[in-house]
Parts: C-alpha cells; structure tokens; sequence
C-alpha cells in the first residue's frame, strides 16, 4: 500500500511541474462550479476535517459523473485526498493551493461568441 501511495505522490509531483514546462502565463478556464469545488477542498484541508474532505470527494465525484470536471483536474484533486488520507495537511493544503492557482472560472464572454449581435 506505501508503494501506491508513493507512486500517486510521485505523479502528483509531476503534475505540479507541468504548468512550469507548459507556460505559466494563462490559467486554464473551467467552469463557475469546479472553482468553488476547489475552494471548498482548501477549506477542508486548512481545517484539517476529514468529514468536509469526505463531502468534497462526493462533490467531484458528482461532478466528474456529469461531465463538468477535466480527468486532469480529478487526478489532481485526488491527490489532493490521497495526502489527506495519509495526515499530510501541510502538503495537501500547499498542493490544493497551487491547483487554485492554475484555474480560472469561465468568463459569459468565452463560449464561442459575443453578444453584441
């Protein structure tokens, strides 16, 4: 079991360094919802509650089911749980707070068109 849990922290690494290689000038847009998602995961962590930590995994659980959440973003968040799950706080918050970083919510003005018409 240490083994898979050192294998997802090691990919979990990996992911936190792609923004690094892939341009850290633009910040990937998701929707509204996936923001307050990742706000609600922070709060989790910064209060150290497993039963909030519970309730965000359903959320993107749900989420992820209604086709409203990225695989990438999912993978990331689970790592995120995973670092929970092992009493990593002081990671899992330093983590979930980079993953913010890399998001934005989605503007009315960038589903295709304007609406001046």
């Amino acid at each position: 079991m240490m083994t898979k849990r050192r294998i997802l922290l090691g990919m979990f690494a990996l992911l936190l360094m792609l923004p690094l290689t892939a341009g850290c000038s633009s910040k990937q847009a998701v929707p509204a919802e996936n923001i307050k998602v990742l706000a609600a995961i922070r709060t989790a962590v910064s209060l150290k509650s497993e039963k909030q930590i519970e309730r965000c995994r359903e959320t993107v659980k749900a989420e992820t089911e209604q086709g409203r959440m990225t695989e990438g973003l999912v993978r990331e968040l689970e790592s995120v749980f995973a670092l929970t799950d092992d009493g990593n706080w002081e990671q899992a918050e330093k983590a979930i707070m980079q993953i913010q970083s890399r998001y934005k919510p989605v503007q009315a003005t960038e589903h295709g068109h304007s609406h001046g018409h």
